[in-house]
């Protein structure tokens, strides 16, 4: 009897995960390509780096408005300032830019477009 109710529930344990992660893809890949490129950098691999880049990939993915924000590909951080790949067009910019304020360490916000022209 055991046997045959694990049989049962094995094709459903197998399919939860799998949802799961398509249902947080757009979050998924935001870590992804956010820590790929941190650990890409030239200089050595700094661990307050890694620290402050995770607590930010945190902060927008536990806020119900910014996680799964198809429109926010990557932060990355420069010095005291988040650097953001984003769609210029998104409306959430200036919400994701208070919300990352208030992480310590974090002094300025900017998207990548602004980075690029300073």
């Amino acid at each position: 009897m055991p046997r045959r109710f694990t049989t049962l529930l094995n094709p459903l344990s197998r399919t939860a995960p799998f949802t799961l992660a398509w249902n947080r893809r757009h979050d998924i890949f935001r870590w992804g390509r956010s820590l790929a490129a941190e650990l890409r950098r030239p200089e050595s691999i700094s661990p307050q780096r890694l620290y402050t880049v995770t607590k930010v990939l945190a902060a927008v993915t536990s806020d119900e408005g910014l996680s799964g924000a198809k429109e926010l590909k990557q932060v990355r951080i420069e010095g005291d300032t988040v650097v953001l790949r984003v769609d210029p067009n998104w409306s959430r910019v200036h919400h994701l830019s208070q919300r990352l304020l208030r992480i310590k360490g974090i002094n300025q916000v900017l998207t990548e477009a602004d980075w690029n022209a300073a």
